[in-house]
């Protein structure tokens, strides 16, 4: 059953469902078993097949799927280049009023002065400057 914070059941339904994340949207992250991940509605239903990648909300309707930033429906909007995908702080970042801090250990950019260890990043993937 998918519960909102009140603790009312929105809906039934049988998933097998190891842990759910909540989004400040009316979408949440399903970690389903065998490492698989899925977003779903307040239908429960799956807006896309389940994936074998994580899946990471980053704020304002967008998602982080390995290194692309999509929307709810797992359209990519953006890629991140020079993705390292051992680093996995890389989904600690969020989007707020249309920007993102994005630390240069995880956002890798061998032109980056070293001195400078964070990227600023718009919702459309362009970078604004290193801060």
């Amino acid at each position: 059953s998918l519960i909102d914070l009140n603790g009312s059941v929105i809906k039934e339904r049988q998933l097998d469902v190891k842990h759910v994340y909540p989004t400040d949207t009316t979408r949440w992250i399903l970690s389903l078993q065998n490492d698989y991940y899925a977003i779903v509605d307040e239908t429960l239903e799956f807006l896309f097949e389940p994936i074998q990648k994580r899946i990471t909300y980053v704020g304002e309707n967008m998602f982080l799927i390995g290194a692309d930033v999509t929307n709810a429906n797992g359209e990519v909007l953006f890629s991140l280049p020079q993705y390292n995908e051992v680093i996995s702080g890389l989904h600690e970042f969020y989007f707020y009023n249309g920007i993102a801090i994005v630390n240069l250990s995880d956002y890798y950019d061998q032109s980056a002065p070293l001195n400078c260890p964070y990227r600023y990043i718009r919702n459309d993937g362009e970078v604004l400057f290193n801060g």
